[in-house]
Protein backbone atom coordinates (compact mmCIF):
# COMPACT_ATOMS: atom_id res chain seq x y z
CA UNK A 1 0.00 0.00 0.00
CA UNK A 2 2.61 2.42 0.86
CA UNK A 3 4.28 1.83 -2.53
CA UNK A 4 1.07 2.89 -4.42
CA UNK A 5 0.98 6.15 -2.46
CA UNK A 6 4.56 6.65 -3.38
CA UNK A 7 3.96 5.69 -6.87
CA UNK A 8 0.87 8.13 -7.27
CA UNK A 9 2.74 11.00 -5.14
CA UNK A 10 5.10 10.78 -7.60
CA UNK A 11 2.61 10.74 -10.63
CA UNK A 12 0.97 14.42 -9.04
CA UNK A 13 4.63 15.44 -9.08
CA UNK A 14 5.22 14.67 -12.36
CA UNK A 15 1.41 16.26 -13.32
CA UNK A 16 2.52 19.03 -11.34
CA UNK A 17 5.30 20.16 -12.82
CA UNK A 18 3.90 19.29 -16.62
CA UNK A 19 1.00 21.95 -15.44
CA UNK A 20 3.91 24.05 -13.97
CA UNK A 21 5.99 23.87 -17.30
CA UNK A 22 2.21 24.34 -19.28
CA UNK A 23 1.54 27.53 -17.06
CA UNK A 24 4.89 29.29 -17.93
CA UNK A 25 4.25 28.68 -21.48
CA UNK A 26 0.75 30.12 -21.35
CA UNK A 27 2.44 32.94 -19.40
CA UNK A 28 4.99 33.47 -22.18
CA UNK A 29 2.32 33.35 -24.80
CA UNK A 30 0.29 35.36 -22.93
CA UNK A 31 3.21 38.38 -22.84
CA UNK A 32 3.84 38.13 -26.49
CA UNK A 33 0.23 38.13 -27.62
CA UNK A 34 0.38 41.36 -24.90
CA UNK A 35 3.03 42.92 -27.46
CA UNK A 36 1.24 42.52 -30.17
CA UNK A 37 -1.01 45.35 -29.87
CA UNK A 38 1.38 47.23 -29.19
CA UNK A 39 3.49 46.50 -32.30
CA UNK A 40 -0.05 46.79 -34.72
CA UNK A 41 0.00 50.47 -33.03
CA UNK A 42 3.44 51.10 -34.17
CA UNK A 43 2.77 49.93 -37.39
CA UNK A 44 -0.56 51.81 -38.15
CA UNK A 45 0.96 54.94 -37.23
CA UNK A 46 3.92 54.03 -39.39
CA UNK A 47 1.04 53.67 -42.04
CA UNK A 48 -0.98 56.47 -41.12
CA UNK A 49 2.14 58.49 -41.56
CA UNK A 50 3.16 57.54 -44.99
CA UNK A 51 -0.81 57.83 -46.03
CA UNK A 52 0.07 61.28 -44.87
CA UNK A 53 2.76 61.85 -47.02
CA UNK A 54 1.06 60.15 -49.72
CA UNK A 55 -1.56 62.62 -49.29
CA UNK A 56 0.10 65.65 -49.45
CA UNK A 57 2.13 64.32 -52.57
CA UNK A 58 -0.57 63.75 -54.42
CA UNK A 59 -2.37 67.00 -53.16
CA UNK A 60 0.86 68.31 -54.74
CA UNK A 61 0.79 66.55 -58.33
CA UNK A 62 -3.02 67.78 -58.58
CA UNK A 63 -2.12 71.44 -58.58
CA UNK A 64 0.78 70.95 -60.34
CA UNK A 65 -1.30 70.28 -64.13
CA UNK A 66 -3.45 73.71 -62.58
CA UNK A 67 0.02 75.56 -62.76
CA UNK A 68 1.59 73.93 -65.81
CA UNK A 69 -2.12 75.21 -67.57
CA UNK A 70 -1.21 78.85 -67.03
CA UNK A 71 1.52 79.01 -67.54
CA UNK A 72 0.77 77.37 -71.25
CA UNK A 73 -2.02 79.90 -70.94
CA UNK A 74 0.28 82.65 -70.31
CA UNK A 75 3.20 81.16 -73.25
CA UNK A 76 0.17 80.92 -75.70
CA UNK A 77 -1.00 84.85 -75.11
CA UNK A 78 2.85 86.05 -75.71
CA UNK A 79 3.19 83.55 -78.60
CA UNK A 80 0.18 85.31 -80.31
CA UNK A 81 1.09 88.31 -78.81
CA UNK A 82 4.46 88.22 -80.68
CA UNK A 83 2.99 86.49 -83.66
CA UNK A 84 0.57 89.37 -84.22
CA UNK A 85 3.68 92.01 -83.54
CA UNK A 86 5.99 89.78 -86.06
CA UNK A 87 3.32 89.74 -88.98
CA UNK A 88 2.82 93.70 -88.72
CA UNK A 89 6.21 94.15 -88.52
CA UNK A 90 6.72 91.78 -91.57
CA UNK A 91 4.11 93.61 -93.29
CA UNK A 92 5.54 96.92 -92.47
CA UNK A 93 8.90 95.64 -93.88
CA UNK A 94 7.39 94.48 -97.16
CA UNK A 95 5.73 97.64 -97.81
CA UNK A 96 8.55 99.55 -96.76
CA UNK A 97 10.71 97.43 -99.17
CA UNK A 98 8.65 97.23 -101.80
CA UNK A 99 8.26 101.37 -101.76
CA UNK A 100 12.12 101.54 -101.84
CA UNK A 101 12.41 98.85 -104.48
CA UNK A 102 10.40 101.24 -106.75
CA UNK A 103 11.89 104.39 -106.28
CA UNK A 104 15.35 102.53 -106.24
CA UNK A 105 14.89 101.03 -109.12
CA UNK A 106 13.25 104.13 -110.97
CA UNK A 107 15.84 105.58 -110.24
CA UNK A 108 19.05 103.40 -110.91
CA UNK A 109 16.75 102.44 -114.10
CA UNK A 110 17.09 106.37 -115.14
CA UNK A 111 20.56 106.70 -114.40
CA UNK A 112 21.63 103.45 -116.16
CA UNK A 113 19.36 104.82 -119.79
CA UNK A 114 21.21 108.43 -119.16
CA UNK A 115 24.19 107.49 -117.56
CA UNK A 116 25.32 104.96 -119.34
CA UNK A 117 28.07 105.75 -121.57
CA UNK A 118 29.18 108.16 -118.65
CA UNK A 119 31.38 106.02 -117.04
CA UNK A 120 33.63 103.34 -117.83
CA UNK A 121 32.59 103.46 -121.75
CA UNK A 122 33.71 106.92 -122.12
CA UNK A 123 37.14 106.01 -123.28
CA UNK A 124 37.54 103.33 -126.16
CA UNK A 125 39.77 100.71 -125.36
CA UNK A 126 40.31 99.50 -128.57
CA UNK A 127 44.30 100.80 -129.70
CA UNK A 128 43.55 103.68 -133.07
CA UNK A 129 40.18 104.91 -131.18
CA UNK A 130 42.29 105.53 -127.73
CA UNK A 131 45.00 106.98 -129.61
CA UNK A 132 42.15 109.25 -130.98
CA UNK A 133 40.24 110.12 -127.90
CA UNK A 134 43.55 111.06 -126.11
CA UNK A 135 44.55 113.13 -128.44
CA UNK A 136 42.06 114.97 -129.34
CA UNK A 137 41.22 115.19 -125.45
CA UNK A 138 44.66 116.92 -124.48
CA UNK A 139 44.21 119.32 -127.45
CA UNK A 140 41.18 120.43 -125.67
CA UNK A 141 42.78 120.48 -122.63
CA UNK A 142 45.82 122.68 -123.85
CA UNK A 143 43.04 125.39 -125.69
CA UNK A 144 42.38 127.42 -127.44
CA UNK A 145 41.51 129.74 -124.84
CA UNK A 146 38.04 131.37 -125.54
CA UNK A 147 37.87 135.54 -125.10
CA UNK A 148 35.17 135.64 -122.69
CA UNK A 149 34.57 135.76 -119.38
CA UNK A 150 37.98 137.99 -119.12
CA UNK A 151 40.37 136.79 -118.04
CA UNK A 152 40.50 134.29 -120.35
CA UNK A 153 41.78 130.96 -118.36
CA UNK A 154 42.95 127.83 -119.78
CA UNK A 155 40.68 124.75 -120.75
CA UNK A 156 41.74 122.46 -118.30
CA UNK A 157 41.12 124.95 -115.14
CA UNK A 158 37.72 126.20 -116.80
CA UNK A 159 36.89 122.22 -116.79
CA UNK A 160 37.88 122.29 -112.68
CA UNK A 161 41.50 120.11 -113.44
CA UNK A 162 44.30 121.24 -111.50
CA UNK A 163 47.79 122.02 -112.85
CA UNK A 164 49.12 118.82 -111.45
CA UNK A 165 46.78 116.90 -112.81
CA UNK A 166 46.95 118.34 -116.40
CA UNK A 167 50.54 117.78 -116.03
CA UNK A 168 49.94 114.14 -115.75
CA UNK A 169 47.24 114.39 -118.89
CA UNK A 170 50.09 115.50 -121.06
CA UNK A 171 52.79 112.94 -119.56
CA UNK A 172 50.33 110.10 -120.87
CA UNK A 173 50.21 111.81 -124.30
CA UNK A 174 53.83 111.75 -124.66
CA UNK A 175 54.53 108.68 -123.88
CA UNK A 176 51.51 107.24 -125.68
CA UNK A 177 52.91 109.46 -128.88
CA UNK A 178 56.53 107.77 -128.31
CA UNK A 179 55.18 104.17 -127.52
CA UNK A 180 52.29 103.73 -130.03
CA UNK A 181 54.18 104.67 -133.60
CA UNK A 182 56.68 101.69 -132.35
CA UNK A 183 53.75 99.34 -131.82
CA UNK A 184 52.13 100.06 -135.04
CA UNK A 185 55.62 99.37 -136.75
CA UNK A 186 55.79 95.82 -137.13
CA UNK A 187 59.37 95.79 -137.38
CA UNK A 188 59.75 98.06 -134.22
CA UNK A 189 57.08 95.74 -132.38
CA UNK A 190 58.56 93.53 -129.73
CA UNK A 191 56.42 92.06 -125.95
CA UNK A 192 58.01 94.89 -124.28
CA UNK A 193 56.40 97.46 -126.63
CA UNK A 194 53.15 95.80 -126.40
CA UNK A 195 53.25 95.45 -122.70
CA UNK A 196 54.11 99.62 -122.63
CA UNK A 197 51.44 100.40 -124.90
CA UNK A 198 48.74 97.91 -122.57
CA UNK A 199 49.91 99.24 -118.95
CA UNK A 200 50.02 103.42 -120.67
CA UNK A 201 46.28 102.31 -121.75
CA UNK A 202 44.96 100.81 -118.27
CA UNK A 203 46.48 103.34 -116.20
CA UNK A 204 45.75 106.38 -118.45
CA UNK A 205 41.72 104.97 -118.05
CA UNK A 206 42.23 104.22 -114.30
CA UNK A 207 43.38 108.22 -114.21
CA UNK A 208 41.17 109.62 -116.13
CA UNK A 209 37.78 108.79 -115.20
CA UNK A 210 37.46 110.15 -112.16
CA UNK A 211 38.30 113.36 -113.46
CA UNK A 212 35.95 112.76 -116.24
CA UNK A 213 33.21 112.60 -113.91
CA UNK A 214 34.76 116.13 -112.40
CA UNK A 215 34.67 117.69 -115.91
CA UNK A 216 30.94 116.69 -116.44
CA UNK A 217 30.18 118.67 -113.87
CA UNK A 218 31.50 121.66 -114.99
CA UNK A 219 28.74 124.61 -116.12
CA UNK A 220 31.56 126.06 -118.56
CA UNK A 221 31.99 122.40 -120.51
CA UNK A 222 30.85 123.55 -124.00
CA UNK A 223 28.63 121.04 -126.53
CA UNK A 224 32.11 120.69 -128.77
CA UNK A 225 33.73 119.42 -125.23
CA UNK A 226 31.00 117.05 -124.54
CA UNK A 227 31.47 115.45 -128.01
CA UNK A 228 35.37 115.32 -127.39
CA UNK A 229 35.52 114.13 -123.92
CA UNK A 230 32.22 111.60 -124.96
CA UNK A 231 30.23 113.14 -121.70
CA UNK A 232 26.57 112.91 -122.15
CA UNK A 233 24.90 115.59 -120.98
CA UNK A 234 22.16 114.63 -117.81
CA UNK A 235 18.75 115.22 -118.47
CA UNK A 236 17.81 118.90 -116.27
CA UNK A 237 13.98 118.62 -116.15
CA UNK A 238 12.36 118.35 -112.26
CA UNK A 239 11.97 115.49 -110.55
CA UNK A 240 9.77 114.75 -108.00
CA UNK A 241 12.72 113.24 -105.83
CA UNK A 242 12.17 115.07 -102.15
CA UNK A 243 14.53 117.30 -100.16
CA UNK A 244 17.71 115.53 -98.60
CA UNK A 245 18.23 116.40 -95.32
CA UNK A 246 21.25 114.00 -94.06
CA UNK A 247 24.72 114.14 -95.18
CA UNK A 248 26.63 110.79 -96.80
CA UNK A 249 28.75 108.88 -93.70
CA UNK A 250 32.73 109.49 -95.93
CA UNK A 251 34.93 106.58 -95.36
CA UNK A 252 38.54 107.06 -96.83
CA UNK A 253 41.26 104.80 -97.64
CA UNK A 254 44.69 105.44 -99.02
CA UNK A 255 46.24 103.25 -101.71
CA UNK A 256 49.46 102.74 -103.63
CA UNK A 257 49.63 105.03 -106.46
CA UNK A 258 48.64 108.66 -105.19
CA UNK A 259 45.11 106.99 -104.59
CA UNK A 260 42.64 107.59 -102.21
CA UNK A 261 39.23 105.17 -102.13
CA UNK A 262 36.10 107.31 -101.67
CA UNK A 263 32.87 105.17 -99.85
CA UNK A 264 29.58 107.16 -99.30
CA UNK A 265 27.02 105.69 -97.38
CA UNK A 266 23.36 105.95 -95.91
CA UNK A 267 22.57 105.68 -92.58
CA UNK A 268 20.76 102.54 -93.40
CA UNK A 269 23.24 100.71 -95.40
CA UNK A 270 26.20 101.36 -92.75
CA UNK A 271 28.01 98.19 -93.92
CA UNK A 272 28.32 98.72 -97.69
CA UNK A 273 28.91 102.06 -100.01
CA UNK A 274 25.52 102.99 -101.36
CA UNK A 275 23.42 106.44 -102.50
CA UNK A 276 20.50 108.13 -101.05
CA UNK A 277 17.33 107.31 -102.89
CA UNK A 278 16.42 111.27 -103.95
CA UNK A 279 20.28 111.94 -104.96
CA UNK A 280 21.35 111.03 -108.69
CA UNK A 281 24.89 111.81 -108.18
CA UNK A 282 27.22 112.70 -105.43
CA UNK A 283 29.33 115.91 -105.45
CA UNK A 284 32.51 116.26 -103.59
CA UNK A 285 35.16 118.72 -103.21
CA UNK A 286 38.40 117.70 -101.88
CA UNK A 287 41.73 119.87 -101.39
CA UNK A 288 45.19 118.93 -101.05
CA UNK A 289 47.80 120.31 -98.47
CA UNK A 290 50.86 119.68 -96.77
CA UNK A 291 49.94 118.54 -92.56
CA UNK A 292 49.68 120.86 -90.09
CA UNK A 293 51.57 120.11 -87.20
CA UNK A 294 51.07 120.86 -83.88
CA UNK A 295 53.98 121.96 -81.73
CA UNK A 296 54.72 120.53 -78.33
CA UNK A 297 54.10 123.55 -75.56
CA UNK A 298 56.83 121.76 -73.80
CA UNK A 299 59.65 121.49 -76.28
CA UNK A 300 61.42 125.76 -77.12
CA UNK A 301 59.66 126.90 -80.33
CA UNK A 302 62.03 126.09 -83.29
CA UNK A 303 63.38 129.92 -85.12
CA UNK A 304 61.13 130.94 -87.91
CA UNK A 305 62.83 130.85 -91.52
CA UNK A 306 62.88 133.84 -93.58
CA UNK A 307 59.93 133.17 -95.77
CA UNK A 308 60.02 134.32 -99.36
CA UNK A 309 56.42 134.84 -99.71
CA UNK A 310 52.98 133.64 -98.52
CA UNK A 311 52.74 129.93 -99.68
CA UNK A 312 49.19 130.03 -102.26
CA UNK A 313 46.18 128.28 -100.12
CA UNK A 314 45.19 124.69 -101.51
CA UNK A 315 43.16 124.75 -104.46
CA UNK A 316 39.70 123.10 -103.77
CA UNK A 317 38.37 120.75 -106.09
CA UNK A 318 34.82 120.43 -107.41
CA UNK A 319 33.96 117.00 -108.80
CA UNK A 320 30.31 114.55 -109.29
CA UNK A 321 30.57 111.00 -109.78
CA UNK A 322 27.38 108.12 -109.85
CA UNK A 323 28.65 105.95 -107.89
CA UNK A 324 28.74 105.67 -104.36
CA UNK A 325 32.58 103.93 -104.01
CA UNK A 326 34.90 105.70 -106.21
CA UNK A 327 38.92 106.47 -106.72
CA UNK A 328 40.65 109.57 -106.96
CA UNK A 329 43.82 109.54 -108.88
CA UNK A 330 46.19 112.21 -107.69
CA UNK A 331 49.36 113.96 -108.65
CA UNK A 332 53.11 112.66 -108.16
CA UNK A 333 53.28 115.89 -105.96
CA UNK A 334 50.90 115.20 -103.51
CA UNK A 335 52.34 112.36 -102.19
CA UNK A 336 52.84 112.78 -98.11
CA UNK A 337 50.35 115.87 -98.06
CA UNK A 338 46.72 115.25 -96.62
CA UNK A 339 43.96 114.73 -98.65
CA UNK A 340 40.79 116.23 -97.31
CA UNK A 341 37.49 115.51 -98.49
CA UNK A 342 33.65 116.79 -97.99
CA UNK A 343 31.01 114.90 -100.00
CA UNK A 344 27.05 115.37 -99.89
CA UNK A 345 23.83 114.16 -101.32
CA UNK A 346 23.15 116.07 -105.10
CA UNK A 347 19.66 116.50 -107.53
CA UNK A 348 21.34 117.50 -110.44
CA UNK A 349 18.03 118.54 -111.42
CA UNK A 350 16.81 120.42 -108.82
CA UNK A 351 20.08 121.70 -106.69
CA UNK A 352 18.18 123.30 -104.13
CA UNK A 353 16.99 119.95 -102.64
CA UNK A 354 20.39 118.46 -102.05
CA UNK A 355 21.47 117.32 -99.53
CA UNK A 356 23.72 119.15 -96.69
CA UNK A 357 27.67 118.72 -96.82
CA UNK A 358 29.32 116.03 -94.76
CA UNK A 359 31.88 116.59 -91.97
CA UNK A 360 35.06 117.04 -93.60
CA UNK A 361 37.43 113.62 -93.82
CA UNK A 362 41.32 113.95 -94.11
CA UNK A 363 43.71 110.87 -95.03
CA UNK A 364 47.44 110.71 -95.81
CA UNK A 365 48.22 110.28 -99.84
CA UNK A 366 50.53 107.26 -99.70
CA UNK A 367 53.11 106.94 -102.77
Amino acid sequence: MPDVITTECDAITTERDFITTVRAAITTECDAITKVPDVITTKRDAITTECDVITTGCDVITKVPDVITRVCDVITTVRAVITTERDAITTECNTITKAYTIQRNDTNELLILKNKKMSGNRINKKDSAFDQYLRNTTTALEGPLPPNPPPPIPAWQRLLLTAAEFAQWLSFRDQWAIVYPKYTDKAQRTQSIINQKNTLKTNFIAFAEPLLNRISGSNALTADERITFNLKERDRSPSSRLVIDTSPSVLLRAKEGRRVQIECRVIADSNRPSKHINCDVIEYRYKVAAPVTIPDPGMPAPPTPPMPGTPAAAQQVLGETGKARFILQLAQGDAGKEFTIECRWKNSKESQKSGPWSAAVSVMVIW
